[in-house]
């Protein structure tokens, strides 16, 4: 996931990365245990080797949630 995320940064050079939640045929848990690694592994780690540079100026450090439906919050 994350070699195929750090590719279409690279290739499109996107600081947002908007993801749809539904997960067909996974049950409550699964589902959000699934939002739980990404945000707990996954996105810390995509945030420090692709940093966004959108928010830069305005985001305090640590920020998460800069929209609606966007993989950050």
């Amino acid at each position: 996931m994350l070699e195929r995320i750090g590719r279409y940064h690279e290739a499109l050079g996107h600081d947002v990365l908007c993801l749809g939640l539904e997960s067909p045929g996974l049950t409550e848990t699964q589902r959000r245990d699934s939002l739980d690694v990404f945000f707990g592994e996954l996105a810390p780690q995509l945030r420090a080797k692709h940093p966004a540079k959108i928010w830069a100026d305005s985001a305090p450090a640590g920020a998460v949630g800069h929209g609606p439906r966007c993989a950050d919050g």
